[in-house]
């Protein structure tokens, strides 16, 4: 079984000013399970994940979504997901999947 959690980052002009952000957290900390990687690839791209945390695979990698603004505050937020339980091939199998491009550390 594999979970892929789910965070947040906010950032505030304020915020941004100190190089912080306002406020971090879970959405889900838990973790959703998927049966397989095909799974797991269709929910990270449903999410709208545009970047890895790295440009080349490493056990560990987390995705990111683009930051989306709030109209009222003029905030920005955005997602982190982490996946967990997935064997390195797995995590090497799903990077690929969503970044063909890049390529392995080290290569």
């Amino acid at each position: 079984m594999i979970k892929v959690k789910e965070s947040y980052e906010i950032v505030t002009q304020e915020s941004a000013r100190e190089g912080d952000f306002a406020e971090t957290g879970w959405i889900n900390e838990e973790g959703v399970d998927f049966d397989d990687i095909e799974e797991v690839i269709e929910h990270l791209r449903m999410e709208g994940i545009i970047e890895a945390s790295s440009s080349c695979f490493h056990t560990g990698v987390w995705y990111n979504t683009e930051a989306q603004q709030d109209m009222h505050d003029g905030s920005w937020e955005s997602r982190n997901f982490f996946i967990e339980g997935a064997t390195e091939d797995e995590q090497e199998a799903i990077y690929n999947a969503l970044f063909p491009n890049n390529r392995r550390c080290g290569l």
